[in-house]
């Protein structure tokens, strides 16, 4: 309890200064020292007060880049928590980090039906829309079952948003399109 509280002062010594790529970098190097420090980062990121939440999320990214394998564990909890997510940066680094994970099995539905969602909704920010995307497309590969709604999906948003949205929905419909014809 003592080790927990240690890197919880030491993770808001951290946030607390100038936000950057550096102090993501460097609150990352912390969370990737155990995995205590790690669901600290995660008790920061669900139960703490602004800027902490929005700001250890961009750690918890940084992190989960350098070692996937750390989230594993916390695959199913983060699913849970997306609707309570309040900060688009807190949105756009989680939903990154569930589009390069391991698909979480016992939230696979509640994954998928946030990230249609939140695909589909002008009100969030392209980067979690495009990071939805891929959360969508790589369930759709996983379970050909909901290929075609999530096929659906894609082709209703290619209507609205940016160029950057759009392709990322082209790339999707050629590869579940090309993987159906295999």
């Amino acid at each position: 309890m003592e080790h927990d509280a240690q890197i919880r002062i030491q993770l808001q010594e951290i946030l607390a200064g100038r936000h950057s790529r550096a102090m993501a970098d460097k609150a990352a190097q912390i969370l990737l020292q155990s995995d205590i420090a790690f669901r600290t980062g995660l008790h920061m990121l669900r139960y703490g007060e602004q800027p902490i939440p929005q700001r250890i999320s961009w750690a918890l990214e940084q992190a989960v880049l350098k070692n996937k394998s750390i989230v594993v564990p916390y695959l199913d909890d983060l699913v849970r928590w997306l609707p309570e997510l309040g900060h688009d940066a807190e949105r756009r680094n989680m939903t990154k980090i569930l589009a390069i994970s391991p698909l979480p099995e016992e939230e696979l539905g509640n994954l998928l039906d946030q990230a249609l969602l939140w695909k589909v909704s002008p009100n969030q920010p392209p980067a979690v829309r495009a990071w939805c995307t891929d959360i969508c497309g790589r369930i759709a590969q996983l379970e050909p079952e909901l290929k075609r709604e999530i096929v659906l999906s894609i082709r209703e948003s290619m209507q609205h948003g940016s160029v950057g949205i759009k392709r990322r929905n082209q790339m999707w419909l050629e590869r579940l399109e090309t993987s159906a014809s295999h």
